[in-house]
């Protein structure tokens, strides 16, 4: 809690504590590593832009959203809003028992009012954190039911779809044990693998993330391993197209609450995990992102900023990073040449012929990482070259090159 409140000194102190009594203790060691992380993060934050959604939000809780759809015009997700079937109040919320909700664009491309999900998988009880599959013709998700005399765990439902209609939702697999929960289910992009939440036997503490194969049973699941589980908790996997898995912890370094995390597999079972950082990432709970597409925008949950702790959902987006050169083409005495031109040729294929200004200078936008040789030539003077790699970097760039051309027809001193 003192690092959550900014409180990072005596946080570290506690820590360092903890450390001395266990030094094996991995959420500690992980913890006083948060506090040497969040400084930096916050002086440091990522070029991603992030703002509460007006339109998805309502008064009562809503998060993990999801594209449900292959034109990425539609948008699945939970809430606790009044409109939700059934009267009971959930006793550890306090608010009415969670249903999904779906927000279309209109022909001009704009969000429209959410809509509650009629029927198909919306019961009275808890039914939230869903995935599609690839084609979105099934939807997976997480179920609780309710009895006062029994409690009853999550588990993992699927539903699916007729033309615009979800059909009525049941249990994607028997499980024998029924004291393990089983949630936010997660499908991979190529339709292979289940991905879940469970805190059954074998995990590494809390909640881990598993798998199984798709169809298959949830009982001898795949562990994801200890790069991506901790003895904290690991939930909300979802996937972007490219088949990076993004998922929420609070065992891993972080800056407070759930963090989101990128993971991408270098093998079968290994796995490389970076923190999203600041601004995506606060001190509070942030979790369920989904991403337009191949694009790097898209939508996330957070409870920050609300002073009851209910989560809403907030859009991210990256700005389009620019690289570009701007060069000037001239007689090498100092005078410009207008009618000069600039041939571009990348390793990339790009192959451009561009016309300079009346100043003798050019614009082009390029690829970062791309290399390229350019000439440039005007009529009665020679060509001048250059070669050059634009850097990988996320980083705006502006590349700044002279074009000093000789005269083929004025004498030239030698030496």
């Amino acid at each position: 809690m003192q690092r959550y409140s900014g409180k990072l000194k005596d946080a570290e102190k506690n820590y360092e504590i903890a450390l001395d009594h266990d030094p094996d203790d991995i959420l500690a060691q992980n913890g006083l590593e948060s506090c040497r992380l969040i400084q930096d993060w916050k002086d440091n934050p990522t070029r991603y832009t992030v703002k509460k959604d007006n339109i998805m939000n309502g008064r009562y809780a809503d998060w993990s959203p999801v594209y449900a759809g292959p034109d990425y015009d539609q948008i699945v997700f939970t809430s606790c809003r009044n409109e939700c079937a059934g009267d009971d109040v959930n006793p550890i919320t306090g608010m009415k028992s969670c249903d999904f909700f779906v927000i279309r664009k209109d022909e001009k491309g704009k969000w429209q009012k959410p809509e509650r999900i009629e029927g198909g998988p919306n019961t009275e009880f808890e039914d939230g954190s869903c995935s599609f599959s690839p084609d979105f013709s099934t939807m997976y998700y997480t179920y609780c039911s309710s009895d006062p005399q029994i409690p009853r765990p999550a588990t993992i439902y699927e539903s699916g779809r007729s033309n615009a209609s979800w059909g009525a939702g049941h249990a994607y697999s028997s499980a024998s044990d029924t004291i393990y929960n089983y949630a936010h289910p997660a499908a991979s992009p190529d339709g292979k693998w289940l991905y879940f939440v469970s805190d059954m036997d074998g995990g590494y503490g809390g909640l881990d993330i598993w798998r199984v194969p798709m169809g298959g049973r949830l009982i001898g699941a795949e562990n994801l391993g200890p790069d991506i589980n901790t003895p904290g908790n690991e939930m909300f996997p979802t996937f972007r197209r490219n088949g990076e898995l993004y998922f929420s912890s609070n065992g891993h370094p972080g800056m407070g609450g759930l963090d989101i995390f990128r993971a991408v597999s270098t093998s079968d079972s290994t796995w490389t995990i970076t923190n999203m950082g600041s601004p995506v990432n606060s001190s509070s709970d942030d979790f369920g992102m989904t991403f337009e597409g191949d694009l790097t925008r898209g939508f996330f949950s957070s409870n920050r900023n609300d002073g009851r702790g209910r989560d809403h959902i907030w859009s991210f987006e990256m700005p389009e990073t620019v690289h570009k050169i701007t060069g000037w083409v001239y007689e090498k005495d100092g005078y410009e040449l207008p009618d000069a031109l600039v041939y571009l040729i990348g390793n990339d294929g790009t192959n451009m012929k561009l016309n300079v200004k009346e100043d003798g200078s050019f614009t082009q936008r390029i690829n970062p990482g791309v290399s390229y040789l350019l000439l440039g030539t005007s009529k009665g003077f020679m060509n001048y070259k250059h070669e050059m790699t634009a850097d990988s970097t996320d980083q705006d760039r502006e590349y700044v090159l002279q074009f000093p051309l000789s005269s083929i027809s004025k004498p030239v001193m030698i030496d």
